[in-house]
């Protein structure tokens, strides 16, 4: 846990805002008038009467009045209640740009509440935050940050990560999902995420000329997940890989991100023959990798109490690897 001590730009550099499914309800209502199937995420005794924030279903059911329609921004960074300027720093970027915040400090984690319709706004603001106090603050592992940019779609840029990816990587790794299907890195710092990126994507760039890629958002240049190239000791194929932030699934982006992928796989590398391996609890996965065109081949045991499902697609140079929607341009 971060303590108090802490300076407000490691805080910042932490922050990891998640934004929760749904709209949510601010209501006032009488004290003996909060029904155990409410299951507020908050509740605030008042003179005025019990102040609650419900999920907004919840508040409709109840027929209770809405006072405010909210989103729900988690900050994922761990700051003692004693930690001082981070919920400043976060109110006054949000009201620099006109929107407001009504913050609930928790034990663990900071809780903003934002209007519904600004929640995109304020969670890019939220990132920017962070990406700046991030290039600020850091110490880079790699030789350089400067970001080489790979390959190109509609939607994304496909580069290399460097050092200054950290927070983004510490969010990523964290997830449940990652945590379930990829498991537990132990990458539980900032320092931990930089030597993840060193070790791992910015070491297959050096040996390999290839590797996991950051997945940058256009538009905002957002980093949404990652997308590459693995080659493992364990396998005799190059492997293709992917994760994407919760928040961002059901855009499309991972198969926008994969299928190029794959053109850069046989155009440039000229691999006849790409290979993933998934968690066979990973539904969405495995479709994922179908709509490829890739095929389930068999079950491979990786290690003790690691099986995982292989599926393999040929590249053949003669016929079209990718839908023409999903062509790009090649940068590098």
């Amino acid at each position: 846990m971060v303590n108090a001590a802490t300076p407000l730009n490691d805080l910042l550099r932490l922050l990891a805002p998640r934004l929760h499914e749904g709209t949510f309800a601010f209501c006032l209502c009488p004290r003996n008038a909060v029904a155990s199937w409410f299951e507020p995420v908050a509740t605030f005794h008042e003179p005025e009467g019990c102040s609650i924030i419900v999920a907004e279903s919840t508040a409709k059911r109840a027929h209770l009045p809405i006072l405010f329609r909210a989103a729900w921004i988690t900050l994922h960074v761990r700051s003692e209640l004693h930690a001082v300027g981070l919920t400043a720093a976060v109110a006054t970027a949000l009201a620099e740009a006109g929107i407001a915040c009504n913050v609930v400090a928790a034990v663990s984690h900071d809780h903003l509440f934002v209007p519904a319709d600004s929640a995109d706004r304020a969670l890019a603001i939220l990132h920017a935050l962070q990406r700046s106090a991030e290039q600020e603050g850091s110490t880079p592992v790699t030789e350089t940050t400067d970001h080489v940019n790979v390959l190109e779609t509609p939607r994304l840029i496909l580069r290399r990560f460097t050092a200054a990816d950290a927070a983004f990587i510490h969010e990523l790794v964290n997830e449940p999902d990652w945590k379930r299907f990829i498991g537990d890195k132990g990458v539980d710092s900032l320092d931990a995420a930089r030597h993840y990126i060193e070790n791992g994507p910015v070491a297959a760039y050096r040996r390999h000329g290839f590797g996991l890629f950051a997945m940058q958002r256009k538009a905002d240049a957002a980093l949404v997940g990652m997308c590459g190239l693995i080659k493992r000791e364990t396998l005799d194929d190059i492997d293709l890989g992917f994760a994407l932030l919760a928040r961002h699934a059901g855009q499309g982006l991972a198969y926008e991100a994969a299928q190029a992928t794959l053109i850069y796989a046989r155009d440039t590398l000229g691999l006849a023959r790409v290979v993933a391996i998934t968690d066979a609890d990973n539904a969405r996965s495995e479709h994922l990798l179908e709509k490829l065109g890739m095929r389930y081949e068999r079950t491979l045991c990786l290690a003790p109490d690691d099986e995982v499902l292989l599926y393999a697609r040929a590249l053949n140079p003669n016929s079209d690897a990718v839908p023409p929607h999903a062509e790009h341009s090649q940068l590098t």
